[in-house]
């Protein structure tokens, strides 16, 4: 199970670092928030660059969870079961996120964020699922 929670950590980890290029002021708005936040030049309003870089903050922690609960890396002092049902509550974020993904009006979005949160809710539904639990 490490090297699937080892993929989905990875691929955590990229969106956030996409997220964090957004709350940066990269010129990347099109392919987030529905394709309809970014300004003239791309780039996202103030309010939307914190709340890329408040995503940034909770995908980091996701892909910790992740590890954790595959076994990948130890969990301190958070318990199997808790660390388990912040797993599943993970998946059905995902979940929910893929949803809005694939309904955005940015066709990049769909495709590609779409895609990435689909294969996320796999890979995190199997980590969930099959997780070691704590290294």
């Amino acid at each position: 199970m490490s090297a699937v929670a080892l993929i989905a950590a990875a691929l955590l980890l990229g969106v956030a670092g996409f997220q964090a290029g957004l709350a940066g002021g990269a010129p990347w708005g099109a392919a987030s928030y529905g394709g309809r936040a970014a300004t003239e030049d791309g780039r996202l309003p103030m309010p939307m660059r914190v709340m890329s870089g408040i995503a940034v903050i909770i995908l980091v922690l996701a892909a910790w969870t992740v590890l954790a609960q595959g076994g990948v890396v130890g969990s301190g002092p958070v318990s199997d079961g808790a660390l388990r049902n912040v797993t599943w509550g993970i998946a059905a974020y995902l979940a929910l996120n893929a949803l809005g993904n694939l309904a955005s009006k940015s066709r990049t979005e769909r495709v590609v964020m779409g895609s990435v949160s689909l294969i996320l809710v796999v890979l995190t539904v199997l980590v969930a699922w099959q997780g070691e639990g704590p290294a």
